[in-house]
Parts: C-alpha cells; structure tokens; sequence
C-alpha cells in the first residue's frame, strides 16, 4: 500500500527554504518510487517501511508536517553519473539510501536511514524525540 502523506515535486531548495521557516518539527521521507506495473516501491526497505511509517508519522501529517519525495525509479536512483545523479544526494541533503527519513527541527536534521525506518522501537524514539 503506498504511503498517504503529500508528495513533494518541488526543488530542493524550495522545501529547504520551507522547513527553515517552519516553528514545529517537520518530517521529510525520501522513498523508492512506486513500479507502475505494481504500484509498489521497488526497494524492499521502502515497502517494509511504509505501515509502520503511516502509524508513526499520522498525528504530524495531520499537522501538515511531512513531505513524501519519490527519488526515482531503481534505474534513475542508482546513476551517479554527472548530470543524472539526483539532486537529493547532494548536499544540505545527503541522501543515499533509501528509505530515508530526514526530521528538521529549527537548524537541526537528523536522519532515519534504511531498516532504522520500519524499527518500531527507534521509529518511535525518533519521532517522539
């Protein structure tokens, strides 16, 4: 089942510039996008992530606190090569695992990074943190 939370199509900067202003924690999740034949994520982390991510996360999504970006599909997520390597691995952001799931709390970012992500127990820590 894919995640419910809204997608972000918009640069990085932009949503960059969006959580610096923000007064609350917000929660950025990068995920694998969604096979069209199957309307699933093709990373496995990703699809053991996505039930205890919708429960996690439910009461800051009804805030209007989490961001879902899709980094691409497996093919345009693994090419490194210049001009194709996607803007999400660089840097304020640094993503190179998916899932991935950043928390921006005024100037601090901390991140939830692959198995961590579908962990109950550190799921919960980090969102309640």
């Amino acid at each position: 089942m894919p995640l419910s939370f809204p997608i972000f199509n918009d640069s990085p900067q932009v949503l960059q510039k969006h959580l610096e202003q923000a007064t609350k924690p917000q929660y950025v999740i990068f995920f694998a996008s969604l096979k069209p034949e199957t309307n699933e994520s093709w990373c496995g982390d990703c699809r053991n992530a996505e039930a205890p991510l919708s429960r996690m996360l439910d009461k800051a999504a009804a805030e209007e606190r989490v961001r879902l970006v899709y980094a691409g599909l497996q093919a345009e997520w693994r090419d490194l090569s210049p001009g194709k390597k996607s803007l999400w691995r660089e840097e304020p952001w640094g993503i190179d695992r998916l899932p991935t799931v950043v928390k921006v709390t005024g100037e601090k970012w901390e991140k939830l990074i692959e198995e961590d992500c579908y962990n109950e127990k550190k799921l919960s820590a980090f969102v309640e943190a």
